[in-house]
This record gives structure tokens, C-alpha cells and sequence, in this order.
């Protein structure tokens, strides 16, 4: 029986909304209050009440922070973490504050760009709080001090540093 002959030179880019290293980090909490699931990896605001979380919609939107993903059931009883759909309507989930997690980028992106999230829909993507490194005709706005720890093309998972209390001054 032949042993393991090939073997990858690097770990798999992961999956949006995974922590992405085991860095110092903060994480809170949100319930999810869009009326929709959030994807994972997105960055999200306050809503109304302290714990809620809801869609970016405006260039002076505070960041909350990013959605991050976890693999199993929600302690509230949603069976709807078990896929990729992201955070069922009124389901509790992880917030991160500060750290490194693995975002979709929108664009190509490289080593160290400043990051930008989405505000609103424009030529270059439609969902809310994605990341980018350009402002893509006013509806993504630069994210103070979150910045790309990896280059990666459009569409692929790469590290983002994230830090809300600088974001939002």
C-alpha cells in the first residue's frame, strides 16, 4: 500500500466568517435582526436594541463588526447554521470586534490594501457589508485600520484585520 505521495505546501484559504488565526481577538454577540440570514464574514451594525445587528445602510453607519462563522447549532435551536445560508432571523451569533477573519473579497485585493465595506449596492456587488479595496462609486466606504493580510483574486476567501473601536474613531 502506497503512502501519501502529494500533499499541499499550504493550508486551504478557509471559509468567510472564519477566525483566521489565533491572534488576540474580541468577540461579542448579536441577534440578528435584518429580516434575512447574514451571510458569514459581513460587517454589520448596531441595531436598535444594544444586542441587535442589522444591515449597513449609509456611509456613517458605526461598524458593529464582522459576522464570524461556527460549525455547529445555535444554542437558540435553529437548525439553520447547518449550511453556509449564514445567520438565521433572530438567531444569536458571534460578532467580531477585534482580530483577523477570513472575508469574501469582492476584487482582487493584495497584501496590506486598505479594506473597504459595502454600503450600499453599486456596480462592483450587491451585498451589504462585503469587502473590497476600492469605493466602488460611492457605495463602499474605507474601513479605518482594517486592512488585507493576504492578496487573493476576486471572489476568494482571504485574512482580514479588523478593529471596531478604531473603525469607528
Amino acid at each position: 500500500m502506497p503512502g501519501i505521495t502529494n500533499y499541499p505546501l499550504a493550508p486551504a484559504a478557509g471559509f468567510a466568517g472564519q477566525l483566521a488565526d489565533e491572534g488576540p481577538r474580541r468577540i461579542a454577540s448579536a441577534i440578528n435582526r435584518t429580516g434575512v440570514a447574514i451571510p458569514f464574514g459581513i460587517a454589520v451594525k448596531k441595531g436598535t436594541n444594544d444586542d441587535d445587528a442589522v444591515y449597513l445602510a449609509d456611509t456613517g453607519d458605526d461598524l458593529a463588526g464582522i459576522v464570524v462563522h461556527r460549525h455547529d447549532v445555535n444554542t437558540i435551536g435553529s437548525t439553520g447554521w447547518a449550511s453556509d445560508a449564514g445567520i438565521p432571523v433572530d438567531d444569536r451569533f458571534d460578532l467580531l470586534e477585534q482580530g483577523v477573519v477570513n472575508v469574501k473579497v469582492e476584487e482582487a485585493v493584495v497584501q496590506g490594501d486598505n479594506a473597504f465595506v459595502r454600503f450600499d449596492a453599486g456596480a462592483g456587488g450587491t451585498q451589504l457589508g462585503a469587502w473590497r479595496k476600492s469605493a466602488d462609486t460611492a457605495s463602499a466606504r474605507a474601513v479605518v485600520g482594517a486592512y488585507f493580510k493576504r492578496s487573493g483574486a476576486a471572489g476568494s476567501i482571504v485574512p482580514l484585520y479588523f478593529d471596531a473601536f478604531v473603525a469607528n474613531g
